[in-house]
C-alpha cells in the first residue's frame, strides 16, 4: 500500500529563492514555452496559443546544460556530493533524499504556474476571465442588473415605477481541486539530452485543456440561455440576425462576433440559398463567412485524447455569439499554488517517481453582459 507523504505546497506569489533558482525557472520556463509553441505549430488543434519565444534561443547544448545545473543545485541544497548524474543509482539516490525532490518540485511547479498563468496566452479568454485567487479564497463578483430607471411621463399624484433592485445580486465563486497523477522515470532522466521542457510541457498542457474544456462546457450550456430572449433554437436568416442585433442593443452597442466550431459554420451554409458570390465564399473558407453581417471567428476544436473515439470537445451544433468587451460570460477563478503530493511505497518502483498534481480552480457563468447562442 502506498504511503502518502506531507504535500508540498507552491505559489507563484512566493519568493523564488536564491538568484541561481531565479535563473533555473526563467530557463525552465522559456524551454517549456518553446516546446508548447513547437507543438502549437505541428497540430493545428492545439489549444494553447502562441508564445512569445526565440526558439532559436533553445538548442540542445542549452538543454544538456540546464539539465546538469539543475541537478547540481537540488543536489547542493539537499547536501549530496558525488552524484554522476549519467547514473541510475546516483539519480535514485538523489530522489530519495526530500530536501532535492523538494528543490526539483518547487522548479517544476513554478514553470506551471507561470505558463498557465492568466496573461501567459489567450485560449480561454475567448469566452473567460482569469481571476487568481490565494489558497483558500474565494472571488465575488457583483452582478449589477442591465435594467434602466423607467421614465414616464409625469403628473402629480401618478403611480411611478420602481426601480428592480432585487435584480442585482453578488454572485461568489470558489475553486475546486483539480488532480493528476504525474510520473518521472528516474532512468530516461539520467539521459544528457532528456528534455525537461516537454515533460513540464505536457503537464501545463494537460491542466491547461482541462481548463479550457470546462469553460467550454458553461459557455455552450443552452440551458443559461434557453428561458431568455438571447436562445435562437432553429437557425434562420431572420431569428440570426434578429439574435445578434438584440445582443448588440443590450451590451451598449458593442459589435458581435459569432463563434463556432468549422462543423458548426459549414452546417450554416449548407441552409442558405446559395448564388455565384457566396459559392465563391464557400470555395475560399469552406462556410460563409461573417453570415448575414455578422462577424465569424473559428473556435479551436479539440478532440478528448482519453476518449476511444477521439470525442470533440466543443459542441458542433451550436453557434456562440458575443459582443467585443472586455467582461466576459464566464468566469474562470484559479488558485495561485500548485500542490504536490509524493506518493512511494512497496509497490513503486524504485526508478519510477508518481506524484500527484493539484491545482485549484471553478468556471461559472458571472456576468452583466448579454450573451446569445444560435442552434445550427
Amino acid at each position: 500500500m502506498n504511503r502518502m507523504i506531507a504535500p508540498m505546497l507552491f505559489s507563484r506569489d512566493e519568493k523564488a529563492g536564491d538568484d541561481k533558482k531565479r535563473s533555473l525557472i526563467n530557463v525552465s520556463i522559456d524551454l517549456t514555452k518553446t516546446e508548447l509553441e513547437n507543438k502549437r505549430i505541428q497540430d493545428n488543434n492545439f489549444l494553447i496559443n502562441k508564445y512569445s519565444v526565440n526558439n532559436s534561443l533553445i538548442t540542445t547544448e542549452v538543454k544538456k546544460a540546464f539539465r546538469n545545473k539543475l541537478y547540481k543545485y537540488c543536489a547542493e541544497k539537499a547536501g549530496l556530493t558525488d552524484l554522476d548524474f549519467e547514473d541510475k543509482n546516483s539519480m535514485m539516490r538523489a530522489f530519495s533524499h526530500p530536501v532535492f525532490e523538494w528543490e526539483l518540485m518547487s522548479i517544476i511547479t513554478e514553470t506551471i504556474n507561470t505558463v498557465n498563468a492568466d496573461n501567459e496566452v489567450e485560449d480561454i479568454l475567448v469566452a473567460a476571465n482569469v481571476k487568481t485567487v490565494g489558497i483558500g479564497d474565494s472571488f465575488t463578483d457583483e452582478i449589477e442588473s442591465k435594467s434602466l430607471y423607467k421614465v414616464q411621463e409625469h403628473a402629480y399624484g401618478d403611480n411611478k415605477s420602481r426601480y428592480q433592485e432585487h435584480l442585482k445580486s453578488p454572485i461568489t465563486i470558489t475553486p475546486l481541486p483539480k488532480s493528476a497523477s504525474v510520473d518521472f522515470d528516474v532512468i530516461q532522466m539520467t539521459a544528457i539530452n532528456y528534455d525537461w521542457g516537454k515533460q513540464i510541457a505536457k503537464i501545463a498542457a494537460s491542466f491547461r485543456t482541462k481548463m479550457y474544456q470546462d469553460v467550454v462546457d458553461v459557455i455552450f450550456t443552452v440551458a443559461n440561455v434557453s428561458a431568455t430572449p438571447f436562445y435562437a433554437p432553429t437557425f434562420a436568416k431572420s431569428t440570426y440576425v434578429t439574435l445578434a442585433s438584440r445582443l448588440e442593443a443590450a451590451n451598449g452597442g458593442a459589435g458581435v462576433t459569432a463563434y463556432g466550431t468549422n462543423i458548426a459554420f459549414t452546417a450554416m451554409s449548407d441552409i442558405v440559398d446559395t448564388g455565384y458570390t457566396t459559392l465563391d465564399e464557400i470555395n475560399k473558407s469552406g462556410f460563409i463567412g461573417n453570415l448575414y453581417g455578422v462577424r465569424t471567428q473559428i473556435f479551436k476544436q479539440a478532440v478528448d485524447s482519453s476518449n476511444a473515439n477521439f470525442a470533440f470537445r466543443v459542441p458542433n451544433d451550436r453557434v456562440l455569439l458575443m459582443s467585443s468587451l472586455g467582461e466576459r460570460p464566464v468566469k474562470l477563478v484559479k488558485e495561485s499554488a500548485l500542490q504536490v503530493i509524493s506518493e512511494t511505497g512497496l509497490n513503486t518502483a524504485l526508478y519510477k517517481r508518481v506524484y500527484t498534481m493539484i491545482d485549484s480552480w471553478k468556471a461559472q457563468l458571472a456576468t452583466q453582459a448579454a450573451y446569445a447562442i444560435q442552434e445550427v
